[in-house]
């Protein structure tokens, strides 16, 4: 009888130790589920700022190839200017003369 007793004893306490393991694992978990949410919205984060880094750069990028564009149509302008100047500039003075001494 003595023996039952005891093997009942040690089943129980065996039983209360898993218990205890088992309640603090579980008082762990909030603190673990915390920090992987921490971790995930870290995660998140990192990636957003990502992505707000590849489009801002992609928009500088388009900014940049449209500036050179401009540019470009800006230099072409000036240069059919000024050539258009330089043919025409004999036959504007000889008209800017004829109208400052007809008058």
């Amino acid at each position: 009888m003595d023996e039952l007793v005891r093997k009942i004893l040690n089943i129980e306490n065996r039983a209360n130790r898993m218990i205890e393991a088992e309640k603090q694992r579980l008082s762990d978990l909030p603190k673990d589920v915390e920090a992987i949410l921490d971790a995930k919205k870290r995660e998140m984060d990192e990636k957003s700022q990502q992505r707000i880094d590849r489009i801002a750069e992609a928009e500088s990028e388009d900014e940049r190839v449209r500036l050179e564009k401009s540019r470009q149509e800006f230099s072409e302008s000036s240069e059919k200017l000024s050539m258009l100047v330089e043919q025409n500039k004999e036959k504007w003075i000889e008209e800017i003369l004829k109208r400052i001494t007809s008058r």
